[in-house]
């Protein structure tokens, strides 16, 4: 439901002349909020400061419907120029997936001189960034869709399969991750893709496979990456690394699982929590 505050609703009314603009609080999946603007000048609002040189979003249009249907928001996003993440501009950050899952809320302002937020403001728009629809250097075009988009969701939650249910190190599986996480150095040889620690870490081949790798040190400090294979004491991440690698870097890294029973037992010791169904007859055999 849309809202609005009461003075702006006192004051629209009798208003002869007003200043709009719009406000863009983008929260990402990691907690960073960024907080952009249309207009041409930074606006104060709330106790926030909305930058306009970041970035230079515009909504083409916004898709409102009654009951289930999800609404949509077709936004463009210029580039400001201005590092905001990583070292990365904005349109480099979309480019690389950092904004995926975001939330967005879109609030206008309507003024009666720049820079009086007296009145409050109008939500248009709260949902999440949905998908990129291109990208190139100058622009992104995003979908953005509204909140009811997870009552799309496959009923019954819970299938029988032969793999777990539960995701690794969640309250299902009641395992804490902090026990299966390593800690090591990135040696000569390394690339953004392949890591070469510089130290064993320890374990077999497959034990970090589809696990998480977080650089403490070094340029992608802070980022984290999924471990697609782990062979011979080499890590080789799922997708390059934002940034240059280097020797010397630091890391963490935790314990991956392929959801099998075999895994479940053999490297966590954890069957009792095990919520996948391997004995089951595939479909076919049952014919």
């Amino acid at each position: 439901m849309l809202t609005a505050s009461d003075a702006l609703k006192s004051w629209l009314p009798t208003a002869r002349q007003s200043v709009s603009a719009d406000l863009y609080t983008v929260t990402l999946v990691s907690g960073q909020v960024l907080r952009w603007t249309s207009a041409d000048r930074d606006i104060t609002f709330g106790g926030n400061t909305y930058s306009s040189q970041q970035a230079k979003p515009s909504w083409d249009t916004i898709e409102r419907t009654a009951g289930l249907e999800v609404g949509t928001v077709d936004l463009t996003i210029a580039d400001g120029g201005t590092a905001v993440l990583a070292g990365l501009t904005v349109l480099q950050a979309i480019a690389k997936g950092l904004f995926d899952g975001a939330t967005v809320q879109i609030d206008e302002l309507r003024m009666p001189t720049f820079g009086d937020t007296s009145n409050g403001s109008r939500n248009r728009f709260t949902g999440r960034f949905a998908q990129v629809t291109s990208c190139t250097r100058l622009q992104a075009k995003v979908e953005l869709r509204d909140y009811r988009e997870f009552l799309d969701t496959q009923m019954p939650r819970n299938l029988f399969q032969s793999g777990c249910q539960h995701t690794l190190y969640d309250a299902g599986c009641t395992l804490v991750r902090a026990s299966f996480t390593s800690s090591g150095t990135v040696g000569a040889g390394s690339t953004s893709v392949t890591i070469n620690p510089a130290a064993a870490l320890g374990h077999g081949d497959g034990y970090y496979a589809q696990g998480t790798l977080t650089f403490t040190g070094g340029s992608n400090n802070g980022l984290s990456y999924q471990v697609r294979d782990y062979t011979g004491g080499i890590l080789t991440l799922d997708r390059p690394a934002l940034l240059p690698v280097g020797a010397g870097d630091t890391f963490t890294i935790s314990a991956g699982c392929d959801k099998t029973k075999a895994t479940c037992t053999g490297r966590f010791s954890n069957l009792a929590n095990f919520a996948g169904q391997p004995y089951i007859p595939a479909a076919e055999t049952g014919v």
